[in-house]
């Protein structure tokens, strides 16, 4: 496995034309302005079905880089054994409360 440093991966990103803020600038909420929260029933029930066969009943979940969180918040509902779901993300505002 070859490591990049910081500094590799923000020169390839502006390479293709993503600016190494594109989250905190705010370029990427312009180009999707629900977050992908629109996508996130697919995601949720995918997740569900992937933990209930391999009998996966976790009691904590952790989500970094959730966006508006909604899928966490459709898997919270489909499964009683989570108890705390945190969400992290790199722009507060994009988090729904």
């Amino acid at each position: 496995m070859r490591l990049v440093t910081a500094k590799q991966r923000d020169r390839a990103q502006e390479s293709m034309g993503i600016p190494h803020d594109l989250y905190t600038s705010g370029a990427y909420l312009e180009r999707n302005p629900l977050w992908h929260a629109d996508e996130s029933p697919w995601k949720a029930k995918y997740i569900l079905r992937l933990l209930k066969r391999n009998r996966i009943a976790p009691k904590r979940i952790c989500d970094v880089g959730c966006g508006a969180g909604e899928v966490l918040r459709l898997v919270q509902e489909g499964m009683h054994s989570v108890s705390r779901i945190p969400t992290f993300d790199a722009r507060k505002a994009s988090i729904s409360t």
